[in-house]
């Protein structure tokens, strides 16, 4: 059963294998193009890309921590100790995504992986990457609000998700209503303009100072 997971629509599909061909890096230089023989994919109704995926998009790349995930796959075949199953994702209009261990080169040559920050990732029960936050603050004040919700349980329930999925960050509904009147506060002085779906409050971002980080 393959799912698209924006929508949520499911459709019966079957597992093949192939081989896969993917362009590969030295160091700053273009590599090869490699071949992966014996790669594990579904086969699914064109309808499952639709209707909210690009008209050009062919499928969805599996990237859960799971054994048949495209990282996992490739770290399986070029061999752990060498290739680690990990990746890397850059969302910018122009990105692009690296699999195994860093440095990950773009042009003219910059190593983004350098100036980057690190978290330690959180694997769910269901495969899926969280991050450990402990409380959540705006202008360096913590915003009240019931932080156990900030943590995932054994069954996979709360916690602090990173998915590519969604477009914009979703909270919880208690916390959701704490950052909003909390932000709200602190920007008093700036002026509210015409509200823009989905957000319940929106700024005039002429009157916000350029330098101003969220």
């Amino acid at each position: 059963m393959s799912v698209n997971p924006v929508t949520g629509l499911t459709a019966m599909s079957e597992l093949a294998q192939d081989v896969l061909s993917i362009y590969s890096t030295q160091g700053s230089n273009p590599g090869p193009l490699v071949k992966i023989p014996r790669f594990l994919f579904t086969c699914a109704p064109s309808l499952l890309l639709q209707p909210v995926l690009p008209g050009n998009v062919q499928g969805v790349a599996g990237l859960g921590y799971s054994p048949i995930s495209l990282p996992t796959q490739l770290a399986s075949h070029f061999g752990y100790a060498g290739f680690a199953p990990t990746f890397a994702l850059c969302l910018a209009p122009n990105g692009a995504i690296f699999f195994g261990d860093s440095p990950y080169y773009m042009l003219p040559g910059l190593d983004i992986s350098l100036p980057v920050g690190y978290t330690p990732l959180i694997i769910s029960p269901l495969g899926e990457y969280y991050i450990e936050v402990k409380s959540i603050k705006i202008n360096n004040k913590d915003v009240p609000l019931n932080t156990t919700l900030l943590s995932i349980d054994r069954r996979g329930i709360g916690g602090t998700k990173l998915s590519t999925i969604n477009p914009y960050t979703i909270l919880e509904h208690s916390i959701f209503k704490s950052v909003t009147e909390f932000f709200t506060k602190e920007l008093s002085s700036i002026p509210l303009v015409k509200l823009v779906e989905p957000f319940e409050v929106c700024f005039n971002s002429k009157s916000i100072d350029k330098r101003t980080r969220v």
